[in-house]
């Protein structure tokens, strides 16, 4: 065989060679020469206002929006000697400037860029002297004419099937009516985010829930090996099984494969090719897969239309069999069976309705949903994409080959073609079935195959451009081709109009790779061998070419009178990965931190430019301007923006639609499963981007806190997913990772180690704590006492503490034995190199600490290992066993292969997860001793303590001075690893190990002091810092409350009520004083009635406020609303916390009553929801019917996730309807309304 290779479609743009100095807006910056004065101002921060440009496509100029104003300098413009463009320059009034297209002018040396000017806002040619930079400049653009299209991409004509197209018109006429071939390219690189697909997922939706049909759906090859995109995997990864789950899971009752539809048509293509080649033509004879290119001859070279093959497309060959023979076989009713199918096309669409597919006036398929309309199915049905269960294809119509998968690529049907037809007509079996003389990307390709003696010239094109330069110049007289290939999709099907957005330059040959690896895995590559295929036409369509395959698989053309193409042919354009945005919203810092080592990550990758702040320090309306922003978002409360990102959300919410179409990004939402709202602050910043016209190009990563690990395992995914779409640099593989600080040894001052407080936080002491559960409970509970005086630190009622945690020096010190290192030794740790991901890698330290403190507070060194640490371990390992290892319990998984269909690969996948899960970061160490890499390395390598936070237990206002102390409430989490083995959490067991004050001095006073004191001293030291908490009390104090605590649940409610009380003290201090006109004394401290709000007794002025008055009645008074409490614990004589206290608030007036479930203390469980629902006295129930119906009532939840929130307001209802006579629509409806107005506060972990 020979090929030769046509015209390919890369761009010829020159390279920048040097860099040149310019001016924007009078500040000197340093530039690339050659790039676009569009692209300087982006670089330099500065918002230029554009429209028709798209970072793919070659600069259009169309819209003029982008018009700046320019000087050019005396100094040679070596860039701008060939520019194109040049009659887009207009000299203003003055005669020293020039009004220019930002997007198609070139920097030049000493070039002036002024984008602030009085000309730019009124004197602009291109807009008819409207302002350049108003809203209104952009209205005059798009009125020019009724729906006015601005470009296209130039690789092919415009979509037509979109969303409401009868009024959007075109060069030469409305959409509908053009020579537009629905290709859906346009959808795919629309500047503006203007074209869509049309959404049809709410009907297939509706058609779901109707039970009396049957769905089915079948699945083309593309979308298996590109809907992972869509969930931000990588593009190529083969998802068939999963897609098949996701589909019955959502409802479908029978899922088949399309490539059984494939491998049909390649026997009736086949036998129709021979029929030719007998008969002597008509040649050459074209494919008719594509429904793009169907549209293309029917409108522009209806004179071909009798090559045109007469086969159906492989989905309208399937969807009559599902109808007819498999009908049969199931004894189903055709009429009921409602068939999707899931194709990588928008001219799907169309075809569905083309009237010489329609059987007795009905569609065989109803809809078409493209990769993204299913990937959006999926989402509107709940679905988690990573926890589908795969499944298989149903038989008969899930059989394929591999020759049948492959059509979704270019080539790949002449390939499919030729297995078969090579031994349809020698009757020889093909020993090498790989035609790869048909495989690649180039524009056209060309080859002769000998079928023994019978020279068979064949051709190959993709993208419509091409095609239609193949075409123009085709001698239908000379029989040069006998068989074309023919997809308007550039790279074929796998490039399709639905397929996934990607600014990927790769990402057709990711997803081609796919495909040609799903067919080398296959036993069975020739389509006339698939036995499901023999069976069909033994039992049902008798023979290849027969009456009854002709009336069901075969179809005929109309012509429909082309016009001339309005396509310019523009060529693509790759972008690239440069000025990377990191963006980030933080509430309780651990997002912040993470976001800051993002950088130092992507400045390794090539974006040596980046750059992380918080979303509200940035400037909204320079977004528009940013090519690439990652955004890392936490989730507070329920569902609510950090503090530190809300004023960004609003700000962008204000703007216009569309402002950010040149906008690439991606975002990875923090948060819990344990709360139903999971990760919706990420959600809701992802959405409003997307909103605004930007382009997501990794699908979004929400990562668990409650899983192994902290979720950061789906975080590094997410990382080295957009590094690759994003254009950076590739992990290099044998190269040991670069330490983002220097370690240096420090110079001891003096012979006593003062411990440094790490950044951000501040230092407070711990005082005492004490039990607040029976001796010898086996959930130990303790109220940890805090001094804040002197801290820096201050809360309010209902506030979390951010509490960092240490590792014990149990555990530290034999593993710094292991490792050579001694806990005294003094070093400074500085930055690597000047980059922000080092400096701020630096900021995360004090400036100078021991090792003994650098491993107690900072490196999380005990926590489970991650896979990212074993990989970069290999990388240390001197050892070959212990480095063969490492790689075996890191080895990947082969994209797209099911671990069950390999038992080499399945063992290694448990090993791993068995290492992982039973292993810390110590262990690994200590298990490849080879491997231990320096401690500049380690350092970088091993992720930070994190801070736990913690519903503070105490009011500020209970204690004198106020807010001189803070109290928490905390139960000693015990645990098992997956091994077995028994665990202590980090941070309730560092709680549980501070010694109370004298125990402390005692300890203290034992010290030998001739020895240096190491970090390990001064243990009553706690890093802490406080953020807003979720549970606030209402502003108005009279407002009735209703609270639900599970276990330490009860905690930020026990501030409600010590808070409660001061305001009656408080209140009573004004009336006395009123009475007597006389100032009160200050009131003396009575005896403390209970250990749980007892201070300190060396600290005898931090005891709490005394409480004042007796309102009987139950919160009746005129200050305060009504309060209920219930409250949820095992056993009433083990962990019913603060019982005494409870009474002493009931007798005070703070809190009305107090309803308690103890779930262990009876034969059966009996729990809070249950108490509400029925188990509690009637009076009770009656008191909750009563608040929760009065006006402004807030309802608090605070304890454990897993459902329990859902349950108690489930109960809440069903005590309304049974003790308020409410009606079931009126209980829900009044729930609803108290959860839209934020009324119902949950708090749940």
């Amino acid at each position: 065989m020979s090929a030769t290779t046509g015209s390919d479609n890369k761009s010829n743009q020159p390279e920048p060679t040097h860099d040149v100095r310019v001016s924007i807006n009078g500040r000197p910056l340093v530039v690339p020469e050659g790039i676009s004065v569009l692209d300087a101002c982006a670089r330099a921060g500065v918002t230029v206002p554009t429209l028709c440009h798209h970072p793919r496509l070659p600069p259009s100029g169309k819209c003029g929006v982008c018009v700046v104003e320019i000087a050019e300098s005396s100094t040679p413009d070596r860039a701008a000697e060939n520019r194109p463009g040049a009659e887009t320059e207009t000299q203003n009034e003055t005669g020293a400037a020039a009004y220019k297209l930002a997007c198609s002018t070139k920097v030049s040396p000493g070039m002036s860029i002024r984008t602030d000017t009085q000309g730019l806002w009124f004197g602009s040619p291109y807009l008819g002297g409207v302002k350049a930079r108003s809203s209104a400049a952009i209205r005059k653009m798009m009125s020019l004419a009724p729906g006015y299209m601005v470009r296209s991409s130039g690789d092919s004509p415009m979509i037509s099937h979109l969303k409401d197209i009868a009024d959007v018109t075109v060069e030469g006429g409305v959409l509908a009516e053009s020579d537009c071939i629905s290709c859906g390219q346009c959808s795919t690189f629309c500047p503006v985010g203007a074209i869509t697909e049309r959404d049809e997922t709410a009907e297939v939706i509706k058609a779901l829930e109707d039970p009396k049909l049957i769905p089915v759906l079948q699945t083309a090859p593309s979308p298996r090996v590109a809907i992972s995109e869509c969930f931000g995997g990588i593009p190529g990864s083969i998802e068939t099984s999963r897609i098949i789950g996701a589909a019955k899971q959502i409802g479908f009752k029978y899922v088949f494969d399309t490539n059984f539809g494939a491998d049909l048509t390649i026997v009736e293509e086949g036998t129709e090719l021979l029929h030719r080649i007998q008969q002597g033509g008509p040649f050459p004879m074209f494919t008719s897969c594509c429904p793009a290119w169907i549209n293309l001859i029917e409108k522009k070279y209806p004179k071909l239309l009798s090559l045109l093959s007469s086969c159906k497309s492989p989905m309208m060959m399937l969807a009559p069999i599902v109808k007819t023979y498999f009908a049969q076989m199931a004894h189903l009713d055709p009429r009921k069976i409602y068939q999707v199918a899931l194709m990588p096309c928008t001219a799907k669409k169309e075809e569905i309705r083309r009237p010489q597919l329609l059987r007795e006036g009905q569609k065989d398929v109803d809809v078409v949903l493209t990769t993204r309309e299913f990937a959006r199915l999926l989402a509107k049905k709940g679905i988690d994409w990573k926890m589908v269960i795969p499944s298989e294809y149903d038989d008969p119509l899930g059989q394929s080959s591999g020759a049948a998968q492959i059509f979704g690529a270019t080539g790949g049907v002449m390939e499919a073609a030729l297995r078969t037809a090579y031994e349809l007509y020698t009757g020889k079996p093909l020993l090498d079935v790989d035609f790869t003389e048909v495989r690649g990307f180039e524009g056209l390709k060309e080859a002769t195959v000998n079928l023994s003696g019978l020279r068979l010239n064949i051709a190959v094109l993709h993208g419509a451009a091409n095609v239609r330069s193949f075409l123009d110049k085709l001698d239908t007289g000379n029989k040069k081709y006998h068989f074309v290939e023919i997809m308007c999709c550039t790279g074929g099907c796998i490039g399709g109009g639905g397929q996934p957005q990607s600014e990927d330059e790769l990402v057709l040959q990711k997803r081609a790779k796919g495909i040609y690896s799903i067919d080398e895995m296959k036993n069975l590559r020739k389509s006339h061998e698939n036995p499901a295929i023999q069976n069909l036409y033994e039992h049902f369509l008798k023979a290849p070419g027969s009456h009854v395959a002709h009336k069901l698989l075969h179809t005929s053309y109309t012509n429909r009178g082309a016009r001339p193409s309005i396509d310019k042919g523009h060529k693509v354009q790759s972008a690239a990965g440069a000025g990377l945005l990191i963006l980030y919203g933080s509430q309780g810092g651990a997002t912040a931190a993470v976001a800051r080592d993002l950088v130092g990550e992507v400045e390794k990758a090539g974006f040596t430019s980046a750059r992380c702040q918080t979303l509200n320090s940035y400037n909204v309306s320079a977004l528009s301007g940013e090519p690439t922003v990652m955004v890392l978002c936490s989730t507070f409360a329920e569902g609510e923006l950090p503090d530190n990102a809300k004023k960004f959300y609003e700000e962008l919410n204000k703007c216009d639609k569309g402002i950010l179409s040149g906008l690439h990004y991606s975002v990875c939402g923090f948060g819990s499963t344990a709360y139903p709202k999971f990760c919706e602050a990420g959600k809701m910043i992802d959405s409003l981007l997307e909103a605004h016209g930007a382009e997501r190009v990794v699908e979004t990563a929400l990562v668990d806190e409650k899983t192994i690990g902290n979720g950061m395992e789906s975080y590094y995914d997410w990382v080295k997913q957009c590094v690759e779409a994003f254009g950076g640099a590739g992990e290099a593989l044998n190269d040991p990772p670069v330490p983002k600080l220097i370690v240096s040894l420090g110079v001891a001052v003096g012979r006593k180690y003062k411990k440094p407080c790490p950044p951000g936080f501040h230092f407070i002491r711990f005082m005492n704590s004490s039990y607040i559960t029976a001796e010898g409970y086996d959930r130990p509970a303790k109220l940890f006492d805090f001094d804040l005086r002197n801290s820096g630190v201050s809360y309010n009622v209902g506030d979390h503490a951010y509490l960092l945690p240490r590792n014990a020096e149990s555990s530290v010190l034999p593993l710094l034995d292991f490792l050579g290192l001694s806990a005294a030794t003094m070093i400074n740790l500085t930055p690597a190199s000047s980059s922000s991901g080092d400096i701020r890698a630096a900021e995360q330290f004090p400036s100078q600490l021991n090792i003994g403190e650098l491993f107690c507070q900072y490196l999380d060194i005990f926590a489970p290992v991650t896979k990212k640490f074993l990989s970069e371990l290999v990388k240390f390992a001197a050892d070959p066993s212990e480095r063969n290892m490492l790689m075996q319990l890191t080895v990947p998984r082969k994209i797209g292969e099911d671990p069950s269909s390999n038992q080499a690969m399945e063992e290694a996948q448990v090993r791993s997860a068995e290492f992982v899960a039973s292993h810390s970061f110590a262990d690994s160490l200590i298990r490849f001793p080879s491997a231990v890499p320096p401690l500049a390395n380690l350092i970088s390598m091993v992720p930070l303590i994190r801070p736990r936070a913690y519903s503070i237990a105490s009011s500020p206002n209970a204690f004198q001075p106020r807010g001189s102390v803070m109290q928490l409430a905390v139960v000693l989490y015990k645990y098992r690893t997956a091994s077995g083995q028994a665990k202590e959490g980090l941070c309730t067991s560092y709680l549980f190990s501070l010694k109370n004050r004298a125990q402390t001095a005692e300890t203290t006073s034992s010290t030998p002091q001739a020895e240096p004191v190491t970090a390990l001293d001064d243990s009553s030291l706690v890093a802490l810092r406080v953020r807003r908490g979720i549970l606030l009390p209402p502003q108005n104090p009279a407002v009735p409350i209703v609270m639900i605590g599970l276990g330490t649940g009860i905690a930020p409610f026990r501030g409600f009520l010590q808070e409660r009380e001061f305001l009656l003290s408080s209140a009573q201090s004004s009336q006395s004083q009123s009475q007597s006109h006389a100032p009160s004394p200050e009131p003396t401290a009575p005896e403390p009635t209970s250990s749980t709000t007892t201070a300190p007794q060396s600290h005898e002025s931090l005891a709490p406020r005394p409480s004042q008055g007796n309102y009987s009645g139950g919160g009746a008074s005129p200050l305060l609303g009504p309060a209920l409490l219930f409250f949820g614990c095992r056993h009433r004589d083990s962990d019913y916390f603060f019982r005494d206290e409870l009474s002493g608030y009931k007798a005070s007036g703070a809190l009305m009553g107090v309803d308690a479930a103890f779930s262990h203390d009876q034969a059966h469980f009996v729990f809070v929801q249950d108490r509400i629902r029925g188990a509690a006295p009637e009076a009770t129930r009656l008191a909750l019917a009563d608040l929760v119906a009065r006006q402004g009532c807030r309802v608090y939840y605070c304890g454990p996730a897993m459902g329990v929130p859902q349950q108690v307001l489930q109960a809440v209802k069903d005590c309304l309807r049974a003790t308020g006579g409410w009606t079931e629509q009126q209980a829900d409806r009044l729930i609803e309304d108290m959860l839209r107005e934020k009324r119902i506060s949950v708090e749940a972990y």
